[in-house]
C-alpha cells in the first residue's frame, strides 16, 4: 500500500511536470481519483477502531492533515517570496503581485484566500469564478474565465485534499451505515455521474473535481474494508521479499495504466470509472500483504508531502533549470524524507500522545457485528 500510494503521488508529479517512469503511468486525474478509494478503506478501517468519539476523529484527522499543510505553506510562500526577491519569479505567489483587484472581483479573491488557510473549499474554486467587472457566482467551466480564481491557490493540488475534508466530515456517520445503504449511496453517486456526463459534463472539473460524484469512491474504499474483515484476510501472507512482488507490481501498473489508456480511445471518460471497482478489490490484498511491513509503511507516509510539495518544484525546476520531470521528482522525494524524517515523524508521535486517536490493529469483527452491517 505504501508503494501505491507513493507511486500515485509520482504519476500527479509527472502530471505538473514531465514523465518520470520509463513506462506509461497513471495520469493525474486517475491517480487522485485512486487515493479517493485508499482514504475510505483506511478511513472504515480506523473508525472500525476505538475512537473516544466522533469529536476525538475530527481532533485526529485535523492534527493528520493541517499540521503537515501549514507547516508546508509557510516553507512554500518563504521559498516563493526568496525567488521573487532574487529572481522575479514569484512561483504560486504570482497572481498576488499583479493587482489582484484589477482581475477580479474582492469576493472571489478573499474566498480563495481565505479556502488557503482553511483547506476547505479549494475544490469549490474551481467551480466559481468572479472576473473583474462580473458577478461573483458559478461556472460549469472555470477555464473560460478571463482570470480563473484557482490561481491564487498557493498549493493549488490541494483541491483534492479539500474532497477529502469533506468526506471526513461524514466519514462517522456514514461509517455507521448498514453496507446496503452504502450500496445505496455509491448507486446514487454513480447514477448522478453518469446523468452529468449524458448531459455533456464529462469533462474536467465535473470527471474528478466535484464531490458528490468522487463521494462514490469513498464509499468503494469503504466496502473494501468491510470485504476485508469479513474474508478473514489476517491468515493472508504477510509480505517477507520484495525481489517477486514488485516487478509483478510494476509490471500490473503499467500493465493497467496502458489498458486505460486504449479504453479510453473508445470508451472515454467512462474507462476509469470500469477500473475503479478493481482498484477497490486490489486494494483490499495490498493492504493484507504489506500491512505489516515498516518499509512499505515508511514510503507510503513520503506520499503526503511529495503530494503538497512537487507543484513548487516543479515550477522552481521548470524556471530555474529547464530539465525533464526526473529532477523534479528526486528533489521531491529527497525533500520529503527529510520532511518526514525530521519533523513529521516527530510530529506523528506527538500527535499520537494526544490520546485522540486510539490504538488500532486490524482484526475481524465478530460474525454478529458483520451481519449486523449487511
Amino acid at each position: 500500500m505504501g508503494y501505491l500510494r507513493t507511486y500515485l503521488a509520482l504519476c500527479v508529479v509527472a502530471a505538473h511536470s514531465s514523465p518520470i517512469f520509463p513506462w506509461r503511468v497513471h495520469g493525474g486525474n486517475q491517480a487522485v481519483q485512486i487515493f479517493f478509494i485508499i482514504s475510505g478503506f483506511y478511513m472504515a478501517m480506523i473508525l472500525s477502531g476505538k475512537y473516544k468519539s466522533t469529536k476525538s476523529f475530527y481532533i485526529s484527522r485535523w492534527l493528520r492533515i493541517f499540521g503537515p499543510y501549514y507547516m508546508l505553506l509557510i516553507a512554500i510562500v518563504l521559498w516563493s517570496l526568496f525567488c521573487g526577491l532574487l529572481f522575479n519569479d514569484f512561483l504560486t505567489l504570482a497572481p498576488f503581485t499583479r493587482h489582484p483587484l484589477a482581475q477580479n472581483g474582492l469576493a472571489g479573491v478573499l474566498f480563495a484566500v481565505t479556502s488557503n488557510l482553511t483547506l476547505f473549499g479549494q475544490d469549490w474554486v474551481l467551480f466559481l469564478r468572479h472576473d473583474r467587472g462580473e458577478a461573483f457566482g458559478f461556472t460549469s467551466q472555470f477555464n473560460t474565465a478571463r482570470s480563473p480564481l484557482w490561481r491564487y491557490l498557493v498549493i493549488p493540488q490541494c483541491w483534492s485534499i479539500g474532497i477529502e475534508e469533506t468526506f471526513y466530515l461524514s466519514a462517522p456517520f456514514v461509517n455507521r451505515l448498514r453496507t446496503r445503504w452504502l450500496l445505496v449511496l455509491l448507486t446514487g453517486s454513480l447514477a448522478a455521474r453518469l446523468y452529468a456526463y449524458h448531459l455533456g459534463y464529462a469533462f474536467d472539473p465535473w470527471t474528478h473535481r466535484f464531490f458528490p460524484f468522487e463521494a462514490g469512491l469513498f464509499l468503494l474504499g469503504m466496502l473494501g474494508w468491510r470485504l476485508y474483515s469479513k474474508l478473514d484476510l489476517d491468515k493472508f501472507p504477510k509480505c517477507r521479499r520484495y525481489e517477486l512482488f514488485l516487478p509483478i507490481l510494476i509490471v500490473g501498473l503499467a500493465g493497467h495504466a496502458k489498458i486505460v489508456q486504449i479504453a479510453g480511445r473508445s470508451l472515454g471518460v467512462y474507462a476509469d470509472l470500469l477500473s475503479f471497482p478493481l482498484w477497490a478489490l486490489i486494494i483490499v490484498f495490498l493492504f493484507a500483504y504489506f500491512r505489516e511491513h515498516k518499509t512499505d509503511r515508511f514510503i507510503g507516509e513520503l506520499s503526503y508531502p511529495i503530494y503538497l510539495i512537487h507543484y513548487t518544484v516543479a515550477l522552481t525546476v521548470a524556471s530555474f533549470f529547464r530539465v525533464s520531470g526526473k529532477l523534479t521528482a528526486l528533489i521531491v522525494l529527497g525533500l520529503a524524507a527529510l520532511f518526514y524524517v525530521f519533523i513529521l515523524k516527530p510530529y506523528e508521535r506527538w500527535r499520537h500522545s494526544q490520546g485522540n486517536e486510539a490504538t488500532f490493529i486490524p482484526s475481524f469483527r465478530s460474525a454478529e457485528t458483520q451481519r449486523s452491517s449487511l
